[in-house]
């Protein structure tokens, strides 16, 4: 169904403690096999306030995960789905806000 509606990426939410599980790289080599490639999403709008410890641990787990499989099961690209608009003081200053969130998205 998936090749029928030209789906080439999907942007998949893993949990970070499941990367280590044999599972994941099986549903990648299954996607591939289809034609499709998988692009890790996460994202959190807490991350404009608390900063990026979590994000960085995110990638330390990708790349944990990337040294223990196939080249070609590597996760490659990370997609950031922040919704940092539906923070509090996003209404009343966008612009200043929006300048944090440029400034938050060159450091990670």
């Amino acid at each position: 169904p998936m090749k029928k509606l030209g789906i080439t990426r999907i942007y998949q939410l893993v949990p970070i403690e499941y990367l280590s599980e044999p599972e994941v790289p099986v549903m990648i080599k299954n996607l591939l096999d289809m034609g499709i490639d998988t692009s890790f999403l996460t994202g959190d709008s807490s991350w404009m306030t608390d900063g990026l410890t979590e994000y960085k641990q995110i990638v330390d787990a990708i790349v944990k995960y990337n040294q223990n499989v196939d080249k070609n099961l590597a996760i490659t690209e990370i997609a950031l789905d922040m919704e940092a608009h539906s923070l509090q003081g996003w209404q009343q200053n966008p612009k200043e806000s929006f300048k944090k969130y440029i400034d938050l998205m060159k450091q990670a």
